[in-house]
């Protein structure tokens, strides 16, 4: 089975759902690619929530990166916007 737990098949799994997208849109560019592997793997999630698929190693991996890459991201500009815009302390009267 292609979307199997064993070795790379959910990766590729994925990978062929975003070149299904980019055949479908027409157009083989990195934005149709990369929507591609967005909407792949909300299909796979979807599939495995739904008891369709067994629990992947590859989906969970996924989800932590993304996540990790999110609260970096919000972290990074709290830090941008403290160093940009400095607190200004009142002057006592």
């Amino acid at each position: 089975m292609l979307f199997s737990e064993r070795g790379c098949h959910v990766p590729l799994g994925n990978m062929l759902l975003a070149l299904a997208w980019a055949a479908l849109q027409g157009e083989f560019s990195l934005w149709t690619l990369l929507t591609g592997q967005v909407l792949g793997y909300l299909i796979l999630v979807a599939l495995v929530r739904g008891g369709v698929l067994n629990t992947s190693p590859y989906i969970g991996r996924v989800h932590r990166v993304v996540a990790h890459a999110i609260s970096r991201s919000s972290a990074d500009t709290e830090w941008e916007h403290k160093r940009t815009r400095p607190h200004r302390w009142r002057r006592p009267a």
